[in-house]
């Protein structure tokens, strides 16, 4: 009974935010806010239509207009707030790789849960609070009177924006669009990698082409073992213990080959993950923390 009175209190204000004038001065405060989620003004343009996309796209399937920009706002809004927050720990936006690995790895849930969840407690209440707008306003909003064809043809013309407005500086290496604090643009940008996922580098082709040769001769001399440091690290860049793969028949030996004479090695980890290497080097070497550097 009370959520239903507190409901029909707000049906004025909701009423309000559905008229054509309220939606204008909220959408210019969305490009005002572009604009400083991109921090460049040149790829505010491909932001705004991923925005008015992916309302025409809400309004295709809904026919509620204020109700597909508001949803389109929102859950942009909370895709920047996301890159944004990721970007100031780590130093690079958010990838659609990121969804890819957190899904299916537990490890992931954990880690993130444990050390994060100051920073992810406040997202997902934005998520909730969201979730409970959009509900409401589109209990509030009326449909309008326009055919699936019209809101179709819109739509198409929405869509055909978005690859006009593309970022140029996006089209050749992306890798450093990723660390710029484009935090509204970044993660749609990143959906043009998975090309990766599913097509075969020429790199890769080459490398099957090439005739299988022998081994180098282990003729390597360290000298006197004592003279040896007691400590050293190996910094292995975008490679996993071999062991972790059966198909690898000497997979088994890798880490054998850096331990010491008596122990096991011991694979040091690091405070960063998916950012540039250079981060955990200098992390490394001062002793600081890669989030002091800002």
């Amino acid at each position: 009974m009370f959520v239903g009175k507190a409901i029909s209190r707000l049906q004025g204000p909701l009423r309000a935010l559905c008229h054509p004038l309220a939606l204008v001065l909220i959408s210019l405060a969305g490009v005002f806010g572009a604009g400083r989620a991109e921090h460049e003004w040149l790829s505010v343009p491909f932001s705004l239509t991923l925005v008015a996309a992916l309302a025409g796209a809400v309004f295709l399937t809904s026919g509620r207009l204020a109700f597909s920009v508001y949803l389109a706002w929102m859950a942009v809004a909370l895709v920047t707030l996301i890159s944004a927050v990721k970007f100031r720990m780590k130093g690079f936006s958010l990838h659609f790789y990121d969804t890819i690995f957190v899904s299916s790895d537990p490890g992931v849930y954990r880690f993130l849960l444990g050390s994060y969840l100051h920073l992810i407690l406040p997202v997902a209440a934005a998520l909730v609070v969201g979730i409970a707008a959009a509900i409401l306003i589109f209990r509030a909003d009326r449909k309008l009177g326009w055919p699936a064809s019209a809101r179709a043809l819109l739509l198409a013309v929405l869509v055909t924006l978005v690859p006009l407005t593309f970022p140029a500086e996006a089209s050749k290496d992306r890798y450093f669009y990723y660390m710029q604090g484009r935090h509204m643009s970044a993660f749609f940008i990143s959906l043009m990698d998975l090309r990766n996922l599913v097509v075969e580098p020429a790199f890769e082709q080459r490398l099957q082409a090439v005739a299988p040769q022998p081994p180098f001769a282990d003729t390597v001399d360290c000298g006197d073992r004592a003279a040896l440091p007691d400590i050293f690290f190996v910094l292995s860049e975008s490679q996993s213990d071999p062991s972790y793969f059966p198909q690898i028949a000497s997979g088994a030996g890798f880490l054998q080959r850096f331990a010491p004479a008596a122990g096991e090695p011991r694979p040091m980890q690091v405070e960063t993950f998916g950012g540039g290497t250079w981060i955990s080097n200098l992390s490394l070497m001062t002793g600081v923390s890669a989030t002091d550097f800002g």
